[in-house]
């Protein structure tokens, strides 16, 4: 130890307002300083050279300024604290033993949210304000009956002292009247605190974290270095306390809010209160140790690993704190998922499309958000224009079309569809991939069969209109007259459907894509095509009623539910799942009857959804940027671009797939009739019945043939070729 180092440090030290909390000396000589106005450590190595630093505590106090204490976005917190200070500590500690003391302030804190008031009246309390009142019951009840007896004892002798004491018994009874209503209104509080406090103790955990951050290592020759060193370290701890933790947490981006340790036993409180000790043990320990208690329920928050449920509703959800520490951290060690990359195969029936990131009331967390398709039955998406429903519509589509034997079918009244042929190439979009965990380079189109009906672009629509339920097909209305529009469309849909129901299936094989669909409505088109948009609700609703015993399910995508008429009930109610973006009063009160207040979708952000189904329940998150480009092309830029893009790979077929259309084509034209697929697969030498099955689907997607089940012993299964797609 250098000589004297000390008698230097300690003025320096002592000026700056620190004050001396112990002292190390074994093997090296360290000594910690508290500072009580700047509530921060610091230490001091007293070596040659003598080193110094500064510490500065937090505890998490709540995630919101409503006092909700849970901190969800643990990974975004640790990602701060690493990238910002030069050295940063967090501890987690957890118990399912809680205290009395700490399940009634919880209480408080969710009765305060739910009454906008603070009620600080404890058990105890309650229970003796309502022996206060049980004491004033009586006292009025004894005072009455004297008064009654008085009455009695007067017998109408002298009207002046009847008519008194008569009042005063009206008043008597009046005042016991609402003692007893105030006494019964005190003891189901009393009940219900007494209960609530039950299933606090019963379902409460206790969870307490601590995070510390440290400034620069500084060396000291000397005492003016040491000054120096000093006063750079207080103001490196000032600064990044108030830029960062005030600026970034509290109230911030991340609008987690800490609280400052305030005396430096609190610094190691995890250690000792935390790691070695729950609650109801120090709770246990007597008035010895009160003060200990009291310092450790400050920092430890409870939240209920099971609904807090009361008369039917909920008083508090679970927070399965522990979960979700331990999930948020491990998922840095993860990768976000990869939409639409490569082709996937369902799974045990099962069809997950990654959507977005789930949100927790305003905080979007790093859980991915997934909508299982096959169990989501039709989906209708509603939000103002701008809200972000084409982005969601696009999300689900670009998922949809990661799976090979799921046909898909867009029917866009404009044009926004053609441009999932092309990748997101816009620096505004492609900079929200990171928050995502997505990479620029995913950005990519999609293959699709394009038929631009009213702008002669691309494919002209097949003969057989059913042709264009099977593989991946857009169907774009964009310059046609709202009658040709609606005409068409309803066409459209009913050869799908007739098709379809020809067969019954267990799966979702085809989904229907109705992009703005309010525009196929009675409500939204000229005079001249009323007829043919009451068509088209009509053949709509029997799709959304009949299609999915068939396979067959659709996506409505529209401004607001008033947009379709009151006979269309199936489009409003034959929706399994209901995503609600932003939107206007018009649609609040439908929403309502799913998500609880209607009023919420108002103040949505753009690109947040709120989702509904009743098998999982109400989901809010926030859906992720589209992979393709979400823009509406000019007619010319459409014929401009599907003239420069080879569409050859999208329908070729397989060198076998083309073998066995081939043998079907020739069958009919010699025969004049289709050929049963058992038959086929002698022709071609193929005898696994997989094999001929997936040769079968693959011209099925391509468009180039059909399927149909004989009104015959055994229902032999036929393939009939159709008319192939036009060549480039």
């Amino acid at each position: 130890m250098t000589a004297g180092a000390d008698d230097f440090c300690i003025p320096v030290l002592r000026e700056a307002g620190f004050a001396l909390i112990g002292d190390l000396r074994y093997e090296q000589h360290v000594q910690p300083w508290w500072h009580p106005g700047h509530r921060m450590e610091f230490l001091l190595y007293l070596g040659s050279p003598i080193l110094a630093k500064g510490t500065k505590s937090y505890f998490l106090a709540a995630l919101s300024a409503a006092g909700e204490t849970f901190v969800r976005d643990l990974a975004a917190v640790q990602d701060l604290l690493e990238t910002t200070f030069v050295e940063a500590h967090l501890a987690f500690t957890y118990f399912r033993d809680v205290t009395s003391a700490l399940c009634w302030r919880r209480m408080m804190q969710k009765r305060a949210a739910r009454r906008a008031e603070q009620d600080t009246a404890d058990p105890a309390s309650q229970e003796a304000e309502l022996a206060r009142l049980a004491r004033q019951f009586d006292a009025r009840k004894n005072e009455l009956r004297r008064t009654e007896s008085f009455l009695k004892l007067n017998g109408g002798r002298s009207q002046l002292v009847g008519s008194y004491l008569t009042g005063r018994s009206g008043e008597l009874r009046k005042e016991l009247g609402e003692i007893g209503q105030e006494a019964r209104k005190v003891e189901s509080d009393v009940a219900e605190a007494r209960f609530l406090l039950q299933e606090y103790r019963r379902k409460g955990a206790a969870a307490c974290m601590i995070f510390s951050f440290s400034s620069n290592l500084q060396v000291a020759a000397n005492a003016t270095d040491f000054q120096d060193a000093t006063n750079h370290i207080v103001k490196e701890v000032l600064d990044l306390d108030r830029f960062q933790i005030r600026q970034k947490l509290n109230g911030g981006k991340l609008q987690v809010f800490v609280e400052e340790v305030r005396t430096p036993v609190l610094s190691w409180q995890i250690q000792w209160a935390g790691g070695r000790l729950n609650p109801r043990q120090l709770d246990r320990l007597g008035p010895a140790f009160q003060d200990l208690a009291t310092c450790s329920d400050e920092m430890t928050m409870v939240t209920p690993v099971e609904d807090i449920v009361t008369g039917g509703a909920v008083r508090d959800e679970k927070k399965l704190v522990g979960a979700w520490v331990v999930r948020n951290f491990m998922k840095r060690l993860g990768v976000a998922p990869e939409p639409g990359v490569g082709r996937q195969k369902p799974s045990e029936g099962k069809l997950p499309i990654w959507v977005g990131l789930a949100m927790e009331r305003h905080i979007v967390t790093p859980e991915p958000e997934t909508l299982a398709l096959d169990q989501a039955g039709s989906i209708y998406v509603s939000g103002a224009s701008g809200g972000g429903k084409t982005y969601l519509a696009r999300v689900i589509i670009e998922g949809a079309a990661s799976y090979e034997l799921l046909n898909l079918l867009v029917l866009d009244p404009r044009n926004q569809s053609a441009s999932v042929l092309l990748p997101e190439d816009r620096e505004e979009v492609l900079a929200q991939y990171g928050e995502f965990g997505m990479k620029r380079e995913q950005a990519r189109g999609f293959d699709f069969r394009y038929h631009g009906a009213g702008i002669q672009a691309g494919q002209p629509l097949p003969d057989d209109l059913a042709q264009l339920g099977f593989g991946r097909a857009i169907v774009s209305f964009k310059e046609m007259s709202d009658r040709g529009r609606c005409e068409l469309f309803a066409c459209i849909l009913e050869r799908v459907f007739e098709e379809h129901s020809r067969e019954e299936a267990e799966s979702l094989k085809t989904l229907i894509v109705v992009d703005e669909a309010h525009l196929f409505t009675r409500k939204r088109v000229g005079e001249d095509a009323v007829a043919a948009a009451e068509r088209a609700e009509r053949t709509l609703e029997t799709v959304l009623r009949e299609g999915r015993k068939y396979g067959l399910r659709a996506i409505v995508v529209s401004q607001s539910s008033k947009d379709f008429s009151y006979g269309a009930v199936a489009i409003r109610e034959g929706t399994g799942t209901k995503f609600f973006l932003k939107n206007s009063d018009r649609e609040v009160d439908y929403a309502a009857d799913f998500i609880g207040d209607g009023r919420q979708i108002i103040q949505l952000p753009t690109g947040v959804a709120i989702c509904h189904n009743a098998a999982w329940g109400v989901r809010k998150f926030r859906v992720r940027p589209p992979l393709s480009k979400v823009f509406e092309l000019s007619s010319e830029d459409t014929r401009r671009l599907l003239g420069k893009m080879s569409r050859g790979p999208i329908h070729q077929a397989s060198a076998d797939a083309q073998r066995l259309l081939g043998v079907a084509t020739d069958y009919l034209r010699d025969t004049g009739a289709a050929i049963n697929l058992t038959e086929a697969g002698e022709k071609l030498g193929v005898t696994s019945k997989r094999k001929m099955q997936d040769l079968v689907e693959e011209l099925k997607r391509k468009g180039l043939a059909r399927t149909t089940h004989l009104n015959r012993p055994g229902s032999p299964r036929v393939i009939t070729p159709l008319s192939r797609p036009e060549s480039d």
